[in-house]
C-alpha cells in the first residue's frame, strides 16, 4: 500500500514501512507474532489463502487497511480487518467478513436516484446520512466487497469496540485491591462496561470479572485482587455518541504478600 511516498508492506516476519531509502519494522514487538506467528507458534493469518490479503490507505482518517483470512475463515474469504494508524504508530483489529477490500471514488447519486437506481424506497431505509461523501461523486471513499458480492462503504453504526488496557504491577512484592474503576469514554448516551483481569503469575492464564455497567456517577463498582492486573472497555455496539476512549482510572491499594 503506497501512501505519501510510503509502501506499507507485509514481509516474511512481519509489517513493513519503506521510505524509498529504509524498511522500518512497523509491526515489530506489536501485532508480527499474531499475523505471521513464530518458531513453532502458529499466526492468526491463513497461510493457505495468503494471496487473499489486500490493502488500502485511508488518507483522510491517516490509516491503512488490511483485509486478511484468519484461521478461523471457514471458506477462506477474509474474516478480519488490520488497521494501522500511521500518526499514531499504532494497530487495531476489526473482525467483518468481506471479500475484498478498495478504495474508490463515490459516485454520485440524486435524491430520486436514491430510488430509482439504488432501489431505497424510504429515507428510513437509506444506510448513510444524504449528507454523506457516499452520495457525492467524485469523493475518495473505502468500501469492501461483501460475501454477497454487494458494495459497502463504512458508513454504518458502530461496532463493538473493545479496548485492554496494559498489565500493570504498581505494587512489586505485593498485591493490589481494586475497588472500583472508572472508563474514561466520550459520548453522552454511551454505556461502556469494564472488567478486571487480574493473574498471580507471569505464567498464568488472565481471569476476568463479570462485566460492569456505569453508573450515574461514571463509575463501574469492581472488587477483586491480584499481582497483575489489567481493564477491559467495552463500548456496545451501535453506540454512536461516542468517539473517544482515553484510559481507565483505578481506585485500587496495596495488599500483602502472598
Amino acid at each position: 500500500v503506497v501512501n505519501g511516498g510510503i509502501a506499507y508492506y507485509w514481509g516474511q516476519d512481519g509489517i513493513y514501512a519503506f521510505d524509498g531509502g529504509t524498511s522500518q519494522p512497523i509491526g515489530a514487538n506489536k501485532v508480527d507474532k499474531f499475523l505471521l506467528g513464530e518458531g513453532n507458534r502458529t499466526g492468526d493469518v491463513d497461510m493457505g489463502n495468503i494471496k487473499r490479503v489486500v490493502g488500502a490507505a485511508d488518507p483522510l482518517n491517516k490509516l491503512i487497511w488490511w483485509c486478511y483470512p484468519s484461521r478461523q475463515s471457514l471458506d477462506g474469504n477474509p474474516d478480519k480487518l488490520l488497521c494501522y494508524h500511521w500518526q499514531l504508530d499504532r494497530f487495531s483489529l476489526v473482525e467483518t467478513r468481506s471479500e475484498t477490500l478498495l478504495r474508490l471514488l463515490s459516485i454520485g447519486y440524486t435524491l430520486d436516484e436514491l430510488e430509482t437506481v439504488l432501489g431505497y424506497l424510504t429515507l428510513d431505509s437509506v444506510p448513510a446520512p444524504l449528507d454523506s461523501d457516499v452520495w457525492l461523486g467524485g469523493k475518495l471513499q473505502i468500501g469492501l466487497f461483501d460475501v454477497d458480492h454487494k458494495l459497502n462503504f463504512f458508513t454504518g453504526a458502530r461496532l463493538e469496540a473493545t479496548v485492554d488496557t496494559q498489565e500493570l504491577n504498581p505494587t512489586p512484592g505485593r498485591r493490589l485491591m481494586v475497588t472500583n474503576s472508572r472508563p474514561l469514554v466520550d459520548g453522552v448516551d454511551t454505556a461502556p462496561t469494564v472488567s478486571i483481569g487480574r493473574r498471580e503469575r507471569l505464567q498464568d492464564a488472565v481471569s476476568y470479572t463479570a462485566a460492569v455497567a456505569r453508573n450515574s456517577m461514571g463509575s463501574c463498582p469492581v472488587r477483586t485482587s491480584g499481582r497483575y492486573v489489567r481493564g477491559r472497555i467495552v463500548v456496545p455496539a451501535g453506540s454512536d455518541a461516542w468517539s473517544n476512549v482515553s484510559g481507565l482510572e483505578l481506585d485500587a491499594v496495596p495488599q500483602g504478600a502472598r
